[in-house]
């Protein structure tokens, strides 16, 4: 009898547990490379220029947007 509660209290706490979205795992990514891409540029490392900053957020989060439908679909 104490066998069935065991499995039971862990399948409940075994969906508890949070999965990690991927969608917003890429657009986390897509926000740390812009800021690596600016600090960078702060130090002359590299060159930034804010006309191709929109156009690459937008291009990152379409990619989560993507990425969140397809692993979406899976679940």
């Amino acid at each position: 009898m104490s066998t069935q509660y065991e499995t039971r209290q862990e399948q409940q706490e075994e969906r508890k547990k949070p999965r990690p979205d991927a969608a917003s795992i890429t657009a986390g990514l897509v926000f740390v490379a812009m800021g690596l891409i600016y600090l960078l540029s702060s130090g002359g490392h590299l060159h930034a220029a804010a006309q191709w900053t929109g156009s690459v957020l937008v291009l990152g989060l379409g990619l989560a947007w993507v990425v969140g439908a397809i692993t979406r679909r899976r679940r």
